[in-house]
């Protein structure tokens, strides 16, 4: 029978964590609004699965991300339909120490060494990304890109409507960046 991994990437989800589990196997760690949750398989693997749900797959999606922003390193993933969920991976996805942030729960990021980023998620959730961030800022840009490329697409056709805005503010006195989200 066919696991459905799909409630593992809701409107809830904030990030797929990589970690190693007690026998030295990659898995992932889900933030959600709920909780954390472990899942037994790398967070590539998990992707590929979710995807595979909804009709697609980790290729095929990092392919259309492609398409549509062009041939870039690392880009942002969307699944569609009515959750228009978009992700982006903090660096290689291959990566043990990747991770994924979807970006609906982006509140505010800063440097806190030169290849370190602290992340600020919804709930006061904050992870360290092992990135800069110029590079950070760079693939939240891309995955913000990517949003309003698709969502621009199907303007009068979407079946759901945009209720979350965002910008990006620079701070002055920290060289930090916050994300503004308006409802």
């Amino acid at each position: 029978m066919r696991k459905d991994y799909s409630v593992f990437m809701k409107r809830n989800t904030i990030a797929y964590v990589s970690v190693f589990n007690e026998v030295g196997e990659l898995v992932t760690d889900v933030y959600t609004t709920n909780g954390v949750f472990r899942v037994d398989i790398a967070p590539v693997k998990l992707i590929d699965k979710v995807f595979k749900n909804h009709g697609s797959s980790y290729k095929g999606a990092r392919e259309g991300s492609k398409y549509i922003l062009g041939d870039i390193d690392m880009p942002p993933l969307v699944i569609g339909g009515a959750d228009g969920l978009y992700l982006f991976p903090s660096e290689a996805p291959s990566s043990p120490t990747c991770i994924w942030f979807f970006l609906h729960h982006i509140v505010h990021y800063k440097a806190i060494e030169k290849k370190k980023t602290a992340v600020y998620l919804t709930g006061g959730l904050r992870l360290v990304a092992e990135i800069s961030k110029s590079s950070y800022a760079s693939r939240l840009t891309n995955a913000m890109l990517l949003k309003v490329r698709m969502e621009g697409s199907n303007l009068g056709n979407r079946p759901y409507d945009t209720i979350v805005n965002y910008q990006m503010v620079q701070e002055l006195k920290d060289d930090a960046y916050r994300v503004n989200r308006h409802f």
